[in-house]
């Protein structure tokens, strides 16, 4: 799961005797490492290690839902769409994160899907699993030490939907599962989880400029042009 990619990407490049996150026992974090979890990632075995500290105590971040909706008009046709982001607003740095985003196809079919950018431009992304009203896998993990973190909200994953029915029955339907976020220390962080924010971006005005015809014409000694 998340803790085991964490520790890799933690640990990654180093060496030493029984070192964290050495899958093959080399003595060395290498790429062969990070392959075999990310390979292995989800999947659960009869003989587990020890399981992480469960997330208690007061919450250290927030994980919301943004959704922008908007129609398009082409040749003669309505379509609509729906833009969603996972954004988080945490207060420490993260070592890594999983989730899991549901909905339901009949009333939505995934179009696009972005990496999110919480973590920076050090980290490592699992390509998410793409099946019918689900997407797994969305985890990343920073690679080598942290490096400076700024608490700002960011994303962890956007994703683009053609809307098929009803939009409120659509936008009920969204949901996170799994969601873990751990610390520099493996350990799972508290988070709240927000309530979903909704925006419609047909309500921007359109406005359009054009010349009319004067009034009158021919005129003397003046005219109106609308």
């Amino acid at each position: 799961d998340i803790f085991d990619l964490v520790m890799v990407g933690r640990y990654f490049g180093q060496s030493g005797e029984k070192i964290k996150g050495d899958a093959d026992e080399n003595g060395l974090v290498d790429l062969y490492d990070l392959i075999t979890v990310v390979t292995h990632f989800g999947q659960s075995y009869d003989l587990l290690a020890a399981a992480p500290m469960v997330a208690m105590g007061q919450s250290r971040g927030k994980v919301s839902m943004q959704v922008s909706h908007s129609t398009d008009h082409r040749g003669g046709i309505r379509d609509k769409h729906l833009e969603l982001q996972v954004k988080a607003d945490m207060a420490d740095s993260i070592a890594g994160y999983q989730l899991e985003l549901v909905y339901n196809p009949r009333l939505l079919t995934m179009v696009g899907f972005e990496k999110g950018n919480l973590l920076g431009l050090g980290s490592y992304h699992l390509e998410p699993q793409m099946t019918l009203g689900r997407i797994s896998n969305i985890a990343a993990t920073q690679i080598g030490e942290a490096s400076g973190f700024d608490a700002t909200e960011s994303t962890m994953a956007s994703a683009s939907f053609r809307l098929k029915g009803d939009l409120d029955l659509a936008l009920k339907s969204i949901s996170i599962r799994n969601l873990v976020i751990a610390d520099q220390q493996s350990r799972q962080v508290p988070v709240e989880l927000g309530q979903m924010i909704t925006s419609d971006l047909e309500t921007i005005p359109v406005i359009r400029y054009s010349l009319g015809q004067n009034y009158p014409n021919p005129f003397n000694p003046e005219t109106w042009i609308p």
